[in-house]
């Protein structure tokens, strides 16, 4: 919601409900907290542990004089493990990325991945819940939740998509 779209969005989901749009002028860097035991629930038939396995993740945080988020651009490497709780069964993953989040004037955000990805999205909006690795480009329009998530208002794929529930449902 990859790359860690899931993860970002629980990362910046604070920062989400203050920001406002305006010209970077400030920026920070600080190395991401891995993904330990994040439960994903709601976005497979079942429900999912995520977890980095390795990451070297850099996010760099740019913000107006006002101290408002403008973007966030995180990159470097990460594997992810996504673990079906009911079965077992693990998929491991590049999930390196990068992300780019732009916040827009109307609130919502616009999450940009290309390289190696993984988004997810509950289906709050348009009824499609889903959890994906995308290994191309994935453009994603976002409106911030109260759980600390994101619901996909569209969402734009150029390249490869493995469908992480059905390839966890597999035996």
């Amino acid at each position: 919601m990859i790359r860690r779209c899931v993860a970002v969005i629980a990362i910046t989901a604070a920062a989400v409900a203050t920001a406002t749009p305006a010209s970077a002028l400030t920026t920070t860097r600080e190395p991401v907290a891995p993904q330990v035991n994040l439960s994903l629930v709601g976005f497979c038939p079942f429900p999912v542990i995520a977890n980095d396995l390795v990451n070297r993740e850099v996010q760099t945080t740019f913000t107006d004089t006002s101290g408002d988020i403008v973007k966030i651009m995180i990159h470097r490497h990460v594997v992810s493990q996504y673990t079906n709780v009911e079965t077992g069964k693990t998929v491991t993953v590049n999930n390196s990325g990068p992300v780019r989040i732009t916040f827009n004037d109307d609130g919502t955000l616009t999450i940009v991945q290309p390289g190696q990805s993984v988004s997810g999205d509950q289906g709050a909006l348009t009824g499609n819940p889903f959890l994906i690795h995308e290994s191309g480009r994935l453009v994603t329009v976002a409106q911030p939740n109260q759980i600390g998530f994101v619901d996909f208002i569209s969402k734009e794929r150029h390249g490869n998509t493995m469908d992480l529930c059905a390839a966890l449902a597999d035996p």
